[in-house]
């Protein structure tokens, strides 16, 4: 987690928090308590999809009640900030450093890995690399970066113009490409680019142009039944 820009943005969408009480949303999403990164990821889902509470007096006359806390506007794009990383390193027993990571306000959501093509299946062996990086298997402890999939939405194999992706811990026969680049039609995209897009561009338009993602993560998600409190 980018900590400076997500209590930069819990702020910015938040106007009325206290700097103690957005530190507290800070520090219990980084230490969100679960028993395994899934049931981390859907703590965190519903929070992104739906905010938090906390309990504070907003000098309104109400006195001390439970307060919503969102983490991404869904209603203007431009309130929240968007940042890509190369390379990103995270450390856990040992470094890692995912090819891609997408970002929104601090909180990495899609992760990419990039593999040659000259591999004899750089497809698997993307898919592969983000297995080890969630340590999906025992085979796997200690090697990878679970808790960078806390917040995760969405995790991506690529290599030369072909994608697949997928959601945290999806077995790779469940693994696939995204077919349409909606708001765009494929002649809408075909015209943009001048030639016929590839794989990987239908999923970076279709997927990855912030008001699409943003739809994604709120509407179209695992959803959980009530709001999760960070009290």
């Amino acid at each position: 987690v980018l900590v400076p820009i997500l209590l930069k943005a819990i702020k910015r969408l938040n106007s009325w928090i206290t700097d103690e009480n957005a530190n507290r949303v800070v520090r219990n999403i980084i230490q969100i308590q679960a028993s395994s990164v899934l049931e981390a990821n859907e703590k965190i889902q519903g929070i992104l999809e739906k905010g938090t509470t906390i309990i504070q007096d907003k000098l309104d006359g109400m006195g001390n009640k439970s307060q919503d806390v969102h983490l991404i506007d869904y209603g203007k794009i431009d309130n929240n900030e968007f940042n890509v990383v190369r390379q990103f390193r995270v450390l856990h027993f040992k470094e890692n450093k995912p090819d891609i990571v997408l970002f929104i306000n601090g909180l990495p959501i899609v992760i990419i890995e990039c593999k040659s093509p000259t591999l004899r299946n750089p497809m698997a062996e993307g898919m592969l690399q983000i297995f080890r990086y969630q340590e999906s298997e025992d085979k796997y402890r200690n090697v990878g970066c679970p808790k960078l999939f806390n917040t995760a939405q969405i995790v991506v194999s690529t290599f030369k113009d072909q994608t697949k992706f997928a959601t945290n811990y999806t077995q790779e026969r469940h693994w696939s490409e995204w077919k349409i680049p909606h708001p765009y039609t494929l002649d809408d995209l075909q015209k943009k680019l001048g030639r016929l897009p590839s794989s990987q561009d239908i999923f970076l338009f279709g997927v990855c142009s912030k008001k699409t993602l943003l739809d994604i993560i709120q509407n179209f998600m695992r959803r959980i039944a009530s709001k999760p409190s960070l009290d």
